[in-house]
C-alpha cells in the first residue's frame, strides 16, 4: 500500500508564507499612516540567506528555524512553529546623528512594528481557520552588533515568534473485510421502526 494523494504543503510552511505576507501588508499600511518614508522602502522575503546587498535595506526576512511535536493523535499532532523574522537597516552619518545610532533606531523601530503587528488580537490565528493554528505569540528580540563599510552603518535585530498549529493527515477509508458485509430491512411494528437482518 502507498500513500495515493500529493502531499499537501505543510502547516509550517503555509504559517510562514502568511507571516511574510501579514507583515508586507501592515507595514506598507503603517507607512501610509504614520507618512514615514523609511517604512515604505521596507522589503519583505522569505528564507534567503545573505539577502542584504546594502542598497537593498531596509528589509525583513521571515526564516522557518523548527518544530516541536506533541499531543499526538492518529493522523494529527501539534506542532510548536518556531520562526526568526530578521530585520536589517541602514544608514549613513549626517550632520546632525551618526550612521550607527541612525541604523540601530530604524532597526529597533521596524522589529517593534513586527512585535506589535503580530502580537495583535486581529492576528490571533494570522487569519487562518480555526482550529488550525491555536495560538501565537513572540517570545524575544535580540540585536546584532552594528557595523560599518564604506561610510554605511547596518544593524540587524531579530524577533523570534512561535505559532502552535495543527498538522494533519487524511484519514484513510477502509475497506469492509469479504464477508462481513451485512444486509438489512427497516420495516415498521407498533413500537417504532426496527433492523432485520436478511
Amino acid at each position: 500500500m502507498t500513500i495515493t494523494n500529493v502531499v499537501p504543503k505543510q502547516g509550517f510552511e503555509v504559517v510562514r508564507d502568511r507571516i511574510a505576507e501579514i507583515l508586507d501588508i501592515e507595514i506598507d499600511t503603517q507607512a501610509q499612516l504614520s507618512y514615514e518614508a523609511y517604512l515604505d522602502l521596507v522589503t519583505v522575503h522569505t528564507e534567503i540567506a545573505n539577502p542584504i546587498d546594502k542598497i537593498d535595506l531596509p528589509c525583513v526576512v521571515v526564516y522557518y528555524a523548527n518544530t516541536s511535536f506533541s499531543n499526538k493523535s492518529q493522523g494529527s499532532e501539534d506542532g510548536l512553529d518556531v520562526y526568526h523574522i530578521d530585520v536589517y537597516t541602514s544608514a549613513k552619518t549626517t550632520a546632525t546623528n551618526p550612521g550607527d545610532k541612525i541604523a540601530a533606531l530604524r532597526c529597533q523601530k521596524l522589529l517593534g512594528l513586527c512585535r506589535y503587528i503580530l502580537a495583535d488580537p486581529i492576528y490571533k490565528t494570522l487569519g487562518l481557520t480555526a482550529p488550525s493554528i491555536s495560538r501565537v505569540y513572540n517570545s524575544e528580540i535580540n540585536i546584532g552588533q552594528i557595523s560599518q563599510s564604506d561610510a554605511i552603518n547596518t544593524c540587524m535585530g531579530r524577533l523570534t515568534v512561535n505559532v502552535v498549529c495543527n498538522e494533519s493527515n487524511k484519514f484513510i477509508v477502509p475497506n469492509l473485510i469479504a464477508g462481513y458485509q451485512t444486509t438489512v430491512l427497516l420495516d415498521e411494528s407498533d413500537s417504532g421502526y426496527f433492523y432485520e437482518g436478511v
